[in-house]
């Protein structure tokens, strides 16, 4: 049964991080920003990719990056919306509209 469940989430759309390559940028965002080093890992990948971690947590997170290098790499669930619309206009064809 176990090797059933791994082999169907090994065959999903999923990726895996080895955190031992992201640890370095995770340190030093945790410490520029005191955010948990669990915070500060999604941080680094999100910066690694340049994307965007989605979060719900207002009062960690997202209030310990604020004003900081880092702000742009968190956005709160409740501004989705408004980032995916403004991913689409990115995206558009120039003249198209979205």
């Amino acid at each position: 049964m176990v090797r059933d469940t791994w082999e169907k989430f090994n065959n999903a759309p999923v990726s895996l991080f080895d955190p031992d390559s992201l640890m370095p940028a995770a340190v030093e965002i945790a410490f520029e920003t005191e955010v948990i080093i669990y915070d500060a890992l999604f941080l680094a990948l999100a910066d690694s990719f340049q994307t965007v971690v989605v979060t719900a947590d207002e009062r960690s997170l997202l209030k310990r990056t604020r004003n900081t290098a880092y702000e742009r790499l968190a956005v709160h669930l409740s501004d989705v919306e408004e980032l995916l619309r403004e991913l689409a206009e990115d995206r558009a064809e120039p003249g198209e509209q979205t």
